[in-house]
């Protein structure tokens, strides 16, 4: 393919060479007969300019004769002699450019020949300048194809080892992605174990606490039952007031409130059904109570109030019975 190309180009810069060679030629041959056509219309101006003076000299002698006269006689006469060398002069003229135009054509025709045969040279040397530039080039294209091609080559067995070395290098990263995968579930699993027995941990850690609260609570906390009638107000403890408003002894609930000392704070109670605790906290030591109803009669409410041990009075009783 590449051949093809160079070839047409090398032949359609040969033919525009031999084109514009032509076209010089013909420009000359057109200038040389444009030169002979106007030699011959200057020689057929002269030839046309002499005898229109020798007829206004003729004109001129037949006036003189007419008036007469010897001065003028030999005035016409002389011109007359002089006429005649002119147009003598201009006749030999016109028969050397007749004999010269033989020779002219002849030289015109060489001159034609010289220029074609230097024409046909030129193209010849121009024909074979462009067959060995057109063969030089092809040589080194040739040269330069192979060099490629051998690169090429090179390139190929590269890319296949490349292509080998990848191949080892994904099937070495599915070997290692596959055992990441593996050891990421069995971190998952230990993960799991892990949060199972820290979760197992937390439970029994709440439930300790729970038992713990719960054991301090009874240890900590002391109980005081009461009974509370209907539309009175009793001071259960010092510190609480309780009055209960109304009672119903079907659904065993009461309302009333709840007075604190020394908060001086009131606590509503409405439908506050029997074994439900009703916890409160002190502002004065930040310690919770609950008050708790056990039942519920026609006119009064029984239960009890759950207060913190007084530290003070648990240290004296400990005092008292060592």
């Amino acid at each position: 393919m590449l051949n093809d190309t160079n070839r047409g180009v090398l032949s359609s810069t040969l033919d525009d060479h031999w084109e514009e060679d032509e076209r010089r030629h013909n420009f000359r041959i057109k200038v040389v007969w444009g030169t002979i056509l106007a030699l011959l219309a200057v020689a057929g101006a002269v030839w046309y300019a002499y005898p229109s003076v020798s007829f206004n000299q003729l004109a001129s002698v037949k006036d003189a004769l007419t008036t007469g006269g010897g001065t003028q006689l030999a005035e016409i006469r002389n011109a007359l002699a002089g006429g005649g060398k002119r147009l003598d002069a201009a006749e030999a003229k016109l028969n050397d450019l007749a004999n010269n135009w033989d020779g002219m054509k002849l030289r015109m025709a060489i001159f034609e020949s010289q220029l074609n045969s230097r024409f046909q040279a030129a193209r010849q040397q121009t024909r074979e300048l462009i067959m060995n530039q057109q063969r030089r080039m092809q040589a080194q294209l040739d040269e330069r194809i192979q060099g490629v091609r051998t690169r090429l080559d090179r390139v190929e067995a590269g890319q296949e080892s490349q292509q080998a070395r990848v191949s080892r290098l994904e099937q070495e990263l599915a070997d290692a992605r596959q055992e990441n995968a593996r050891q990421v579930t069995v971190l998952q699993q230990d993960r799991d174990r892990a949060l199972n027995q820290i979760a197992d941990l937390d439970r029994r850690e709440e439930d300790d606490n729970r038992e713990l609260t719960t054991v301090h609570t009874q240890i900590d906390r002391r109980r005081v039952d009461f009974e509370a009638g209907i539309h009175h107000s009793r001071e259960l403890v010092p510190g609480i007031t309780l009055q209960v408003d109304h009672t119903s002894v079907g659904y065993q609930r009461f309302d009333g409130w709840v007075f604190l000392m020394p908060d001086r704070r009131t606590i509503w109670v409405h439908d506050q059904s029997v074994q439900r605790p009703l916890e409160f906290y002190s502002r004065e030591d930040g310690r919770s109570r609950e008050l708790v109803i056990t039942r519920v009669t026609k006119y009064s409410v029984v239960g009890y109030v759950v207060l913190p041990e007084d530290r003070s009075e648990v240290l004296a009783h400990s005092c008292v019975r060592s």
